[in-house]
């Protein structure tokens, strides 16, 4: 597993993410999230007016900043799943008849799978955020 560039991260106006190294003085990489075109359905690449909006650009530069907090919080709520499922029976009264739902039942490939499909999916993300896939 290859691990990235630990925090702090930063942001800056422009859209720049710059990561730091631990004494905040050295930029260890960074990445600047610049405008494109649109792609127009005809294949063709669109005039100056189908350029990439300055809000989609900069809801992207957010999003690249908080990668390091989403993967830790991510993580957090796994391990905290995990540990729940590990030192509990299940849930009770999930039926609204006072019975233990065991588990099993939940987590993937149980009957009621779809109420915590998501941790699944989560732990993919992990994965392929980590490079464990």
């Amino acid at each position: 597993m290859n691990a990235h560039t630990p925090e702090p991260w930063l942001r800056t106006e422009s859209g720049t993410v710059y990561a730091l190294d631990e004494t905040a003085s050295c930029n260890r990489f960074s990445a600047r999230v610049e405008g494109g075109w649109k792609w127009r359905s005809s294949g063709s690449i669109g005039a100056s007016g189908d350029r990439t909006p300055v809000a989609e650009l900069e809801a992207n530069s957010r999003l690249i900043w908080s990668a390091p907090q989403l993967l830790k919080a991510l993580n957090g709520l796994c391990d905290a799943i995990d540990d729940l499922i590990a030192n509990s029976h299940g849930v009770t009264g999930l039926h609204l008849n006072g019975d233990v739902a065991p588990w099993e039942s939940l987590i993937e490939g149980g009957q009621f799978e779809p109420w915590l499909l998501a941790l699944s999916d989560a732990r993919a993300t992990i994965s392929s955020a980590t490079g464990e896939s």
